[in-house]
């Protein structure tokens, strides 16, 4: 495949590209325990190497740390789109703010200089290397600040409007990073700041469009299921919408659904697929006799992502424009028929007491039953009908 170019990159070199941030990849997601996680992995494999007598050229030949892969597609407007690894790669902006910080606190003299990876002035303004939001870039501003005590600064950060839920991550790995560092690693730190930039490794996988690199995206990460089906799904399906306004819709779209879905219960989008999936196109299950092979309904159980990647036919999706219908009509109505099924089966409504009857005796089968009677262009009162019916 011409068109991927993977190229292995110290965090130095990495840095010194700026990246974006599309739609889908604003979400910063780590707990403060991942970030723990990931600090005691490096500063491990660091001391695995470090011996007090060495100087600090011999750092270039410790044994590296390998943090994973990005993917990224071609530069727009001088900056990277990052398509796959904001986690990781903000996670290490993260810790290269706490060095950073770190480093001029404690007058570290002779020390890698870290500002120039984390971006640079523009117009009065820090340019960080990534395009972050209003209020990430507001907390990165106030933490390094070398006019305000870190103390002082993250309180400051707590009360930044607008703030999302990654970022309120973010504040409280910055606050508790310091209790993670290893006391050998804070006695060497200049050390430590050669090796995070110059031994902690990463694969920039570099795609020339959005819409392969959704399916770099799927293809790398649906081996051994190391993301969750949901995730695949939405790939699988975003792969397939070449037109970038369509995607961003249909990726909004995606975003909604799966919010009303999580609001039921948090494995809800998962279940709302099976039952899905099943209800409208599953033709087969496997058989009584041992040995039989699985059918529709046992392989949508298993697997749901794979079933749809190799049936997208019998879903009559051919084009971009089916994809786009899909992503944008078909899937947002029926989860408000499924959720509207499942709140009935929660709370006694009027009109619909059977469902929470039928509920209430362990009846589970019934979003997925009454799906299957139903058609993308039936109306409210005709789907409303139907359950009824049913």
């Amino acid at each position: 495949m011409a068109y991927v170019t993977p190229s292995t990159q110290n965090i130095k070199t990495c840095f010194q590209s700026r990246y974006s941030l599309p739609y889908f990849q604003r979400e910063y997601k780590w707990e403060t325990r991942h970030f723990s996680e990931l600090l005691n992995d490096i500063q491990n494999t660091f001391l695995q190497e470090f011996d007090p007598t060495h100087g600090r050229h011999q750092v270039s030949k410790y044994l590296p740390y390998f943090l994973g892969s990005i993917i990224t597609s071609q530069d727009t407007d001088g900056k990277k789109p990052l398509i796959d690894g904001q986690q990781r790669l903000t996670s290490t902006f993260l810790l290269l703010a706490y060095l950073e910080r770190y480093r001029i606190d404690n007058d570290i003299q002779n020390s890698s200089d870290l500002r120039i990876l984390l971006g640079n002035m523009s117009f009065g303004t820090m340019d960080y290397s990534i395009a972050f939001s209003d209020s990430r870039k507001n907390i990165f501003d106030l933490y390094l600040n070398k006019d305000l005590q870190v103390s002082d600064a993250l309180v400051e950060a707590e009360n930044i409007k607008g703030l999302d839920d990654g970022d309120e991550k973010i504040i409280e790995a910055l606050r508790t990073t310091d209790s993670v560092l290893d006391d050998l690693v804070r006695e060497n730190i200049a050390y430590f700041i050669d090796y995070v930039s110059e031994r902690v490794l990463l694969i920039d996988i570099a795609v020339e469009s959005e819409s392969e690199a959704h399916r770099v995206f799927v293809t790398m990460n649906d081996r051994g299921l190391r993301l969750g089906p949901i995730d695949l799904l939405k790939g699988l399906i975003l792969s397939k919408i070449k037109d970038t306004q369509a995607s961003h819709l249909s990726h909004s779209s995606w975003v909604e659904a799966i919010r009303k879905l999580k609001d039921i219960d948090p494995e809800e989008d998962s279940l709302f697929f099976r039952s899905f999936f099943r209800a409208k196109w599953a033709e087969t299950i496997r058989g009584k006799n041992k040995g039989d092979a699985p059918g529709d309904f046992d392989i949508i159980g298993d697997a749901y992502h794979r079933w749809f990647e190799v049936n997208t036919t019998r879903l009559s999706l051919h084009t971009a424009d089916d994809y786009t219908k899909f992503a944008q009509t078909t899937i947002p109505k029926f989860v408000d028929i499924y959720t509207f099924i499942r709140k009935c089966e929660d709370q006694f409504t009027s009109g619909f007491e059977e469902l929470f009857y039928n509920s209430a005796r362990r009846l589970t089968s019934q979003p997925m039953i009454m799906m299957s009677a139903i058609n993308t262009n039936d109306s409210e009162e005709v789907w409303k009908d139907k359950i009824s019916l049913i």
